[in-house]
């Protein structure tokens, strides 16, 4: 793939390539599978994905400017510090699935009924995000930040080390399990024995 060439691409798999250090910008990738690739410190730049599928990939560090990843999954795959934010926010619908985040940001994002399930979200942010309906079943959300997100309705059910104050979030009715679903109660100033 030559640097910054307008192609589309269409049904393609990809498997085992790396594009490390790579500039897709103006790319077009429709329905296409990624599979064991590495996009380390890449350039997204009016970069489209639609129903794409990143499978056993890592993404560390990528520069995303104004793309699109309209109904993509990352199945298995390393994320790292991706300002998700920078995506066009009405063509985001990404998938999340048995995947590790670390430090990304997903602030003012509308990200209703998207799948976290049994992912590792380490130290990433959640600023006025729009979560009603999205799944972080059996996800660990470690140092992760909730703030002024809508988790109406999100299923947290068997998530652990969660910190979610619900005095700055809306989480009615949000699903969690105990005993995880006590550490809500410590954002109140009472006394539990």
């Amino acid at each position: 793939m030559g640097n910054s060439i307008k192609k589309n691409q269409n049904g393609e798999k990809f498997l085992r390539k790396t594009y490390d250090h790579v500039s897709f910008a103006d790319w077009n990738f429709f329905d296409c599978t990624f599979e064991k690739c590495s996009f380390q410190e890449c350039l997204f730049q009016n970069t489209l994905f639609t129903d794409c599928t990143f499978l056993n990939c890592q993404l560390q560090m990528p520069i995303i400017k104004s793309s699109r990843f309209q109904d993509v999954e990352f199945n298995q795959c390393k994320l790292v510090g991706i300002d998700f934010y920078k995506c066009d926010s009405l063509f985001f619908s990404p998938h999340f699935i048995n995947s590790m985040l670390l430090g990304c940001n997903f602030s003012n994002m509308k990200m209703k009924q998207t799948n976290f399930s049994e992912s590792k979200i380490r130290d990433s942010h959640f600023t006025d995000t729009i979560l009603i309906q999205s799944d972080f079943r059996d996800t660990d959300l470690t140092g992760t930040l909730f703030h002024n997100a809508d988790l109406s309705k999100a299923d947290f059910r068997n998530s652990q080390n969660f910190s979610i104050n619900p005095q700055t979030n809306t989480i009615k009715k949000a699903r969690f399990s105990m005993p995880e679903a006590c550490s809500l109660l410590e954002y109140f100033d009472i006394d539990l024995s």
